[in-house]
């Protein structure tokens, strides 16, 4: 077995004697040690590292002065941060600029060395998404028949599938964001079916949707003693033991659950509401926003802690707007679909409408066109759908596409 090699930098010397210590058992680690941070650069520039323990608060170069060493550099080694010093601001800053994960001293040899292990499959994951040919073809995918179900040929959108496929590979969490319409969920499913985890069902939930004091038991369940008498109701987190859990809009999560949450991802154990009774946990969370939380304003009110635990992985879906071509197709998809549910026969679409639905930018992206489509497939009564069953989008429509459009089509 090859050693992983794990650079320790920190002033302490009895810090750096006991993570030595706890790696080296392990017989899968290879440490080398810095007690002066002046030594760091010199090194990462002449040996290559899998992971990097970093101290924040140090003579001469302080932890972030080397984090924005390595990210200037571009230098491919995933940082954790452990510092005895809670200092959101250098956190958050930390976050920002690519550390993998930021944890307070003290930190149990148990923990410290799963997070190890993440950072390490994480990496590799990341190397081998960075290392996808400019070109990539669908039917490249290793687990084709699952993305099969996600339509789109756009260059873009192949890319986004590739990067998932690799993504569900390892159990690390992932962070899914973009804007709503998107198709968030579409590809969270799709990574569960291309995961170790695809013969257990698939969990969701909406942060949106409920109201505040039903969110904790939704996630955590309860339990009530009635006498001689306990009632207990599973959570989705339970419910997801062994699965994956999708979280959407979970920056609407309020801050009490947000820590809640962290714990467990953190500790893979929870309580039921009303209950101190320790369960233990085995969910993979995928977790989407329509912000990148780590970069946005989000970033500040949001749990740092909560973000780096989550943004193990992160995806980004572009919205409909930057992959256009994928319009016709998806319109005659969803022509095809909806005549047959209404038993309308529609041949297909009009030039002079096809020519507008691409001069229109979709604020509701993917969403927004099918209710478009289906709208005016509704309003025709003829064989072929033209502008004039455009309906209640007609006009923002029509607006935005006769600056570019002839008027003669």
């Amino acid at each position: 077995m090859i050693m992983k090699k794990i650079l320790l930098v920190d002033d302490d010397i009895a810090v750096t004697n006991h993570l030595m210590v706890a790696l080296m058992q392990t017989e899968e680690y290879e440490p080398t040690v810095l007690n002066d941070s002046r030594e760091v650069a010199g090194v990462l520039d002449n040996e290559k590292f899998d992971v990097m323990l970093l101290d924040m608060d140090m003579p001469y170069l302080n932890g972030l002065d080397i984090i924005k060493h390595v990210s200037k550099h571009e230098i491919d080694v995933p940082i954790i941060v452990l510092t005895g010093v809670a200092d959101v601001d250098m956190a958050v800053e930390s976050l920002k600029l690519g550390v993998f994960d930021y944890l307070t001293k003290p930190v149990e040899d148990v923990h410290l060395l799963g997070i190890i292990g993440k950072a390490i499959k994480s990496n590799e994951v990341n190397t081998s998404i960075n290392q996808l040919p400019s070109e990539l073809n669908r039917d490249d995918l290793e687990h084709k028949e699952v993305f099969d179900e996600l339509s789109s040929q756009a260059p873009s959108m192949v890319r986004l599938y590739h990067e998932a496929d690799k993504m569900s590979e390892g159990d690390m969490n992932i962070f899914i964001y973009g804007e709503m319409g998107t198709g968030k969920t579409s590809i969270a499913k799709a990574i569960h079916k291309a995961s170790n985890r695809s013969d257990k069902p698939f969990f969701a939930i909406d942060i949106g949707i409920h109201k505040p004091d039903e969110l904790a038991a939704l996630l955590f369940g309860t339990s009530s003693e009635h006498g001689d008498d306990i009632t207990e109701t599973r959570g989705l987190l339970e419910s997801a033991d062994g699965s994956t859990l999708f979280i959407n809009n979970i920056d609407l999560l309020p801050s009490p659950l947000q820590i809640r949450l962290d714990r467990v991802i953190h500790s893979k154990e929870f309580y039921r509401e009303s209950s101190a009774k320790i369960h233990k946990l085995d969910v993979r969370i995928i977790a989407a926003s329509v912000y990148d939380l780590s970069c946005d304003s989000h970033a500040t009110s949001f749990s740092r802690d909560l973000i780096s635990h989550i943004k193990v992985n992160s995806l980004r879906i572009p919205p409909l707007r930057e992959h256009k071509e994928d319009i016709p197709r998806l319109a005659q998809e969803i022509l095809v679909i909806e005549s047959k549910n209404i038993g309308k026969k529609i041949e297909g679409f009009k030039p002079r409408y096809i020519e507008l639905l691409l001069n229109y930018d979709y604020p509701g992206n993917t969403q927004e066109l099918h209710d478009v489509i289906v709208t005016s497939i509704h309003n025709t009564d003829k064989s072929m759908v033209g502008i004039d069953s455009l309906a209640h989008h007609m006009r923002v429509i029509m607006k935005s596409g006769d600056r570019k459009v002839p008027k003669n089509r």
